[in-house]
């Protein structure tokens, strides 16, 4: 069992009322602690020492509590620590018992989750930027379908035409806030599928360009090359998706008149494409 316990990549704790009688690497490992900590110690404070890691004290302690007071129970709680940078550590506390159902101690059980949870808080980040994105668009093409259907004045064919193109590509903005979303939901049902062929870099680049400038008059766009590009194994729709959203950004942060550049540098490995 001891060896079990060893190898463990959680933490874990055997206490006997609050006294440490074991403990694995993981757990010093994750509670940032020596055996020569818990020797100088007699009665090291478990409670106490995630209290001074943690980052925000007061809701830590609350938490704590309601596994400290109650041995005889099963909690568990996720606790954010001060480093520098925060990390997560969830902690679950179970009672040990004797053949006779007596309490005997408490087992505590420690994992890094700081990946899950910045996979979850990156997650929400992106549901609510689309759901944001959704909304200008939304108000543009429905301002314009108001103004075509229910004015009494007679718009000449050009206004007529600029409102159609302005719904047109408003509508592929929305198309694209879409699929952002339909992309969160299949990453995070592990059911992304990538379609890889061989692509020719440059053409795909400059039709994305053209594109670009059309829909962005007020900017200018450059293709910087090098001589010449590899053709590249890829997912076009995916590398066209990300660039696009970079390009949004760079569109956006960016006064009118401004040339933005996507650069595109190789070597023997990879191929790295930058928008600036």
């Amino acid at each position: 069992l001891t060896e079990i316990c060893a190898s463990m990549s959680s933490g874990f704790m055997l206490l006997n009322q609050q006294r440490v009688v074991y403990t694995n690497a993981s757990a010093l490992r994750l509670l940032r602690i020596s055996k020569q900590d818990l020797v100088a110690e007699h009665d090291f404070d478990v409670r106490k020492h995630l209290l001074s890691l943690s980052a925000e004290p007061q809701i830590a302690r609350s938490e704590l509590d309601s596994v400290w007071q109650h041995p005889e129970e099963e909690f568990s709680t996720d606790v954010a620590l001060t480093d520098a940078a925060v990390s997560w550590l969830r902690i679950r506390s179970f009672p040990v018992r004797d053949n006779n159902g007596g309490l005997l101690g408490r087992g505590v059980l420690f994992d890094d989750i700081t990946l899950e949870h910045s996979l979850v808080e990156s997650r929400g980040e992106t549901l609510a930027l689309a759901a944001h994105e959704l909304k200008t668009p939304l108000a543009i093409i429905k301002g314009c379908a108001t103004t075509l259907l229910g004015s009494s004045a007679r718009w000449d064919p050009a206004m007529q035409r600029e409102m159609l193109q302005m719904i047109d590509t408003q509508s592929d903005r929305l198309h694209d806030v879409l699929n952002t979303l339909l992309d969160v939901w299949r990453l995070d049902a592990g059911a992304q599928p990538l379609r890889l062929a061989q692509i020719r870099l440059p053409e795909l680049l400059q039709q994305l360009l053209r594109r670009r400038q059309e829909q962005a008059s007020d900017h200018y766009f450059v293709l910087d090359l090098p001589k010449p590009v590899p053709p590249v194994v890829c997912d076009a729709m995916r590398i066209e998706q990300a660039l696009n959203h970079l390009l949004n950004n760079a569109i956006t942060y960016s006064a009118a008149n401004t040339t933005i550049t996507i650069r595109v540098d190789t070597n023997d490995l990879e191929v790295r494409i930058g928008v600036t």
